[in-house]
């Protein structure tokens, strides 16, 4: 069975509950707008978890305090804009102070080669089967040359990157990119032949596809990770 269609209806299962119960205890003032959105943050949520995106778990976190109605806390209630700042703060915090164990996550699931730039304006070329690419703060353009293309793990973090794989060639039918991009803008460029699975999980960004494909099946790029306060852009070539 589909793990994305499973997963999804888990998750309409859950509203479901929680209209239920809300019926019970009422935890909020019954709107389908907000359980809607608490139903999108609770999803982000647990997709973020094991890439350990944390744009993607607190922010949701503030969200649904915010449509929640927690008179029943009232001896310790926090202004929601307050909520709001703490969680940037700490998903900034956390992002940069575990940067290094998140990088070596990626590394043990296959990056065995990697790249990493952190000037302000940068260009240079990347060959290798496996590639990891980081950008903070700058512009970074990168150029992707690979006979045998397997999978790219791109970081850009308060930064413009533009990443070019026109010169890669996948051989084996199917290639994997993921990214974490957070308060900045990524731009791939891929060739035309090339069909996309986009599994990006967006917190308060953009994900875009510019261009059309030549509609082919093979070769198969998946693309996923995830995208929080910017703006992830796709360009066909």
């Amino acid at each position: 069975m589909d793990k994305d269609r499973v997963f999804w209806g888990i998750c309409f299962v859950l509203g479901a509950v929680l209209l239920i119960t809300n019926q019970f205890w009422g935890f909020w003032d019954f709107s389908i707008i907000k359980t809607l959105i608490i139903i999108v943050s609770i999803v982000i949520i647990i997709k973020s978890l094991p890439s350990m995106n944390f744009w993607g778990i607190l922010l949701p976190l503030a969200m649904i305090y915010t449509m929640l109605d927690f008179d029943f806390f009232s001896l310790w209630r926090i202004e929601k804009k307050a909520v709001w700042g703490a969680a940037i703060l700490a998903s900034i915090g956390l992002e940069l102070l575990l940067k290094e164990q998140k990088r070596n996550m990626k590394i043990d699931r296959g990056f065995g080669n990697y790249e990493t730039n952190k000037s302000t304006a940068s260009t240079s070329n990347i060959a290798g089967e496996k590639i990891y690419i980081k950008n903070a703060f700058g512009h970074s353009t990168k150029y992707v040359s690979s006979d045998n293309f397997l999978i790219a793990s791109i970081d850009n973090s308060f930064g413009s990157l533009a990443v070019y794989f026109d010169n890669a060639i996948i051989q084996q039918g199917m290639a994997d990119i993921r990214i974490d991009n957070a308060f900045g803008t990524t731009n791939i460029y891929i060739p035309k032949n090339w069909k996309i699975v986009n599994s990006v999980t967006v917190s308060f960004g953009v994900f875009r596809e510019h261009g059309k494909n030549q509609l082919t099946d093979y070769p198969t790029i998946n693309i996923s990770g995830s995208s929080a306060f910017g703006t992830v852009n796709v360009y066909y070539i």
